[in-house]
């Protein structure tokens, strides 16, 4: 379902993440500098402002985001704007979920992967979150030791 966008009245916004212009086309976005999907808006041929995707998305379909609390990607993939791979966290749970786990649980399996050197790479599912848990904390500490071996921490 399309529904125009609750932050920029010239925009609609789908469940699925893609972004409409006032003329049904699709906006292609751009990714910003810590990798989040964002749209530029314009009026008069000006940069007005810029949005979010994720956050465009959760707003249109569940209201504000309140105060204290940040939309995060279930997924741990900054890209996938789906509706169903978004939630609510408080700062300190989105914190510990990037920083902690790097494992989360996709259509019943327990995936891990963490981004390494700017690219994030996967390292298996597993079916339960033990298995996840062990073989995540067994890559951060190859990776770990790999920063510093090469002094690049």
């Amino acid at each position: 379902m399309i529904k125009q966008s609750v932050q920029d009245s010239n925009y609609s916004v789908d469940e699925m993440g893609t972004v409409y212009s006032r003329k049904g086309r699709v906006l292609k976005g751009s990714v910003n500098n810590i990798g989040y999907k964002q749209i530029f808006a314009y009026r008069d041929c000006k940069q007005t402002g810029s949005y979010l995707v994720h956050r465009m998305v959760w707003e249109t379909f569940k209201g504000s985001v309140p105060d204290g609390y940040v939309v995060d990607h279930i997924n741990m993939d900054k890209l996938d704007n789906r509706l169903e791979n978004l939630r609510l966290l408080t700062f300190q749970q989105n914190l510990l979920n990037r920083v902690a786990k790097n494992y989360c649980l996709v259509n019943g399996k327990w995936i891990v992967k963490m981004r390494q050197f700017g690219k994030i790479k996967y390292f298996g599912s597993f079916a339960t979150e033990e298995e996840a848990a062990k073989k995540a904390q067994e890559e951060r500490k190859i990776y770990f030791d790999l920063l510093v071996s090469q002094n690049t921490y």
